[in-house]
Parts: structure tokens; sequence; C-alpha cells
């Protein structure tokens, strides 16, 4: 597997002596500078020539992804958008590719409580299209649920359905699950992140509630492993529904890998390889 370093900040926060000084102590690397692909006379910046200096740059890192000599691709630029990281990486075949951002500006945790969980749906659709994490179906509306969020209280069987009880919306309303429930251990250590998906008759938009499971090892009066959970954050509780899409767009990626073949990472590497 390849390592891909995005090196991103301001003028003249020093990308370029870090991407030289990786350059240097990583083996058989390669360092393009994104302002090579623009070095223009007179410098201008158009539609035209930002979607022509986006292009030169992801092929240049496909040709040096492509190349069995390098194991290590760095790119320097300013990439103060999270958009033209997104753009980039769009274009580039990163399949077999261990993609590591460090970028100085703009990429910080923003003050909006909505603008940060955005970000955090978005790396997880990420990591989750790449395959690079995985999740486990807990089973709900259409495979077998587990036993656990029963046991949390958190879903009944209530005639072949499975109810949900979110103790954040009305109660008098009956939330239903609208498929299942899945699970990812790569967020956190020793806990669970979990998408539980609902709606009711009255409101067919589907919420998406993310929460934290885990279990510290003690049984139950009844001899079954006791379970905890605490929130993570609610999708209901962004009015302006923003949260919702892009959790939306997260589940169909998860449904996508859950539907996929599955293949070891070592067996993957190796058909990959070969198939170049």
């Amino acid at each position: 597997m390849k390592n891909v370093y995005l090196i991103g900040g301001t003028m003249g926060i020093g990308k370029t002596s870090v991407c030289q000084l990786l350059k240097t102590k990583l083996q058989n690397s390669i360092f393009l500078d994104g302002d090579w692909c623009w070095d223009m006379h007179p410098f201008q910046v158009t539609e035209e020539t930002k979607e022509m200096v986006i292009d030169n740059i992801c092929y240049q890192l496909n040709n040096f992804i492509r190349c069995s000599a390098y194991d290590n691709v760095i790119l320097g630029w300013v990439m103060h958008k999270q958009t033209i990281i997104d753009e980039i990486l769009s274009r580039v075949n990163t399949t077999n590719c261990d993609v590591k951002a460090l970028i100085e500006t703009n990429l910080e945790i923003p003050n909006s409580n909505t603008e940060m969980l955005v970000k955090f749906i978005d790396k997880l659709h990420q990591q989750t299209a790449k395959n690079s994490i995985e999740w486990d179906s807990n089973g709900g509306a259409l495979c077998f649920l587990q036993e656990k969020y029963t046991t949390l209280g958190l879903i009944t069987e209530e005639d072949d359905v499975a109810v949900y009880h979110p103790d954040h919306l009305n109660q008098d309303l009956k939330w239903v699950l609208t498929d299942d429930i899945f699970a990812c251990r790569s967020v956190v250590k020793d806990k669970q992140l979990v998408i539980i998906p609902f709606n009711t008759e009255k409101i067919e938009k589907i919420n998406y509630d993310f929460i934290f499971v885990w279990s510290t090892g003690d049984k139950t009066a009844s001899g079954g492993t006791r379970y905890h959970w605490e929130k993570a954050f609610y999708t209901a509780d962004d009015r302006y529904g923003e949260l919702q899409a892009h959790a939306e767009a997260l589940y169909n990626a998860i449904q996508a890998q859950d539907c996929d073949a599955k293949v070891p990472p070592v067996a993957k590497s190796i058909i990959s390889d070969y198939l170049k």
C-alpha cells in the first residue's frame, strides 16, 4: 500500500520545507509542489486556470501513484478549503493508498457545532467509500436485531415491527426503524459508533440518531452482557436539515459497503496489483 501525503496551509507557513523534509526521510518518495502546476506569467486566477491547476495536479498524482518506483507520494499546496481536497481526492485513484492530510488552516474544528458535525459525517462517508473503515449490521428492520438494543430499552418489538424509543422526540408518536442499525468500531477506542435510521407515519423524513454503545464486561442479573450508551448527536437537533442530508449520504455508502463482496485486505492488495 502506498502513502499519499497532502500538506496544506497558508502561504509562507512552511509547506515546501515540510514536504522536502518528508521526501528525504521517507523511502522511495516523490514530491509535487502544486504551484508548479500553474507557474505562469502573468499569474492569473480565473475559473479556467483554477480548473486547469486541479487537472494538472490530479494527472501528475495519478502518474506518481501508478509508478512502481514510489511508495510515498507528497503533494504540497495551499488547499485552504475542504472542497479543494475533496475535488483532488475524487479525481485521484487512491484505492490502494493510505491518504494522510496535514492541513494548517481552515480544517480546524469550527465554532459551529453543525459545521463540525457535517465535517465529521463527511469524513466518515469518505472513509466508508474507500473501505478504510468498516460497518457491521446490527439488524433491526431487515435482519435480526442484536439483543443489546432491547436490553438498553432503545427498541421493542411490536407486531413484528422494531419500535424505536428516542427520549428526545415526541413520545406520543410511534417511531419505527426504517432500515437496519449499523455500528463502527474504528472511531473511538472500546466503543461503537452506532447509526439508527427511523421515522414515523406522520413524518416521512428519516432521522438518524448517532450514539456510542459499549460494554464494561460486567453482567446483568440474568447473566447477560451489560451494555451502556450515550448520545453522540441527533440529526433532528439541526432544524435546517443539513445534518440529515449528510447522514443520509453516509448511510447509503454504508449500505453499499454492506452489500459489497467481502475481500480480506491482503487478498485485495494482491488482486489489485494483478489488475494493474
